[in-house]
């Protein structure tokens, strides 16, 4: 099975999240619960910490009602690959969670593609106990599963990697969330309650780096990061892949999240939010944006197809969340939709700024 290594650099200090939210004994969750405030008609509005006076939200669980989603596909991935690919992956995932050994795939590189890149996105506890023959794998429409531990265990790790991530979605988003408030919220919980791991940057091809070790480990780098963000965010509904750099003589690679909203993509980076204080700098970002950091989009390849580029659609201009990249989150009124958000003005007094997201469509 091809594994996706790729070094990341975390360019952002190590700062411990404070600010409210949503809170169990064992992680911090991150509701974006109602308040009462004033309503404003202008789409970011400021006023000084010492004149705030909306009593804050007190940190309480969300009460979702998710379940888990068996079969879910980036929309990029099947504009890629092709709906074939789709359904063999499909094929696949159920030909695991029945404890088959074989199933229904068109041809050799199309299993190839499937069994060797595509559950690490769709599926990707399964990804990490399984591995493709590839062109031994293949014979007459039919493709081979080798499994890496017992099926019995393996049906454990997955109906607890369920369970996990069925918690996950409960404890952080209600139902009624809109595409927007699931980022914000999912970005939120990986900020506060996932690390970055340093050993694994400098050993990474000696380990093992997927989303499913970081759920596992709460710590990771770029690759495990994005692609559990990703994935909580395809469980939760919204549309999200991943995108990578390439190594260059300046930058090693990197790895974040693209994710669709309201039909327009933005880079989201979990691994530069981790531990930042719930800074927005990372949140829906533009090419531009993602460019201050040294990665220019329009030179990375999109999911896990290598040949892929901006000929998929990965050109964003839309600097509708720009307020947004110099602030910490405050708290959400989901009546009004308004983001708070601290920032400091031009004097370098901290003040609560308003982004009223409902204007924009979410």
């Amino acid at each position: 099975m091809n594994k996706r290594i790729i070094s990341c650099v975390l360019a952002v200090s190590v700062l411990f999240s404070v600010l409210a939210g949503c809170s169990s004994a064992s992680e911090t969750t991150a509701s974006v619960s109602d308040t009462t405030t004033v309503e404003t008609s202008a789409s970011v509005t400021q006023t000084t910490e010492e004149s705030e006076t909306t009593e804050e939200t007190a940190p309480s669980r969300c009460n979702g009602h998710y379940t888990f989603q068996t079969h879910v596909f980036p929309s990029k991935l099947e504009e890629i690959m092709g709906p074939a690919a789709h359904e063999a992956y499909d094929n696949m995932i159920d030909a695991v969670l029945a404890g088959e050994d074989y199933f229904d795939v068109a041809d050799s590189e199309t299993y190839d593609w499937v069994i060797g890149q595509f559950a690490y996105a769709c599926f990707p506890v399964i990804d990490d106990y399984i591995e493709s023959g590839y062109a031994e794998g293949f014979s007459n429409g039919r493709g081979k599963i080798t499994y890496l531990i017992p099926k019995e265990e393996l049906q454990q790790k997955i109906a607890d990697f369920e369970q996990e991530i069925t918690d996950i979605l409960n404890e952080n988003l209600e139902d009624d969330y809109s595409d927007f408030e699931k980022a914000l919220a999912l970005y939120l919980y990986m900020s506060r309650n996932y690390t970055y791991d340093n050993y694994m940057m400098d050993h990474s091809s000696e380990m093992t780096v997927s989303a499913y070790q970081t759920l596992q480990d709460k710590s990771g780098i770029c690759q495990g990061l994005s692609e559990l963000y990703s994935f909580l965010l395809l469980e939760a509904g919204v549309d999200a892949t991943v995108m990578k750099s390439l190594f260059t003589a300046d930058m090693g690679g990197h790895q974040w999240s693209y994710v669709k909203i309201n039909g327009q993509y933005y880079h989201i980076d979990p691994t530069f939010a981790l531990q930042s204080n719930d800074s927005l700098e990372y949140f829906m970002m533009n090419d531009s944006k993602r460019e201050e950091a040294g990665y220019d989009p329009s030179a990375c390849i999109l999911t896990i197809n290598y040949g892929s580029g901006p000929e998929h659609g990965m050109t964003i201009t839309d600097d509708t969340y720009s307020p947004l990249w110099n602030g910490q989150f405050s708290r959400l009124d989901r009546t009004n939709r308004i983001l708070y958000y601290w920032t400091d003005d031009e004097d370098f007094n901290r003040v609560e700024a308003q982004f009223d997201y409902g204007a924009v469509g979410n």
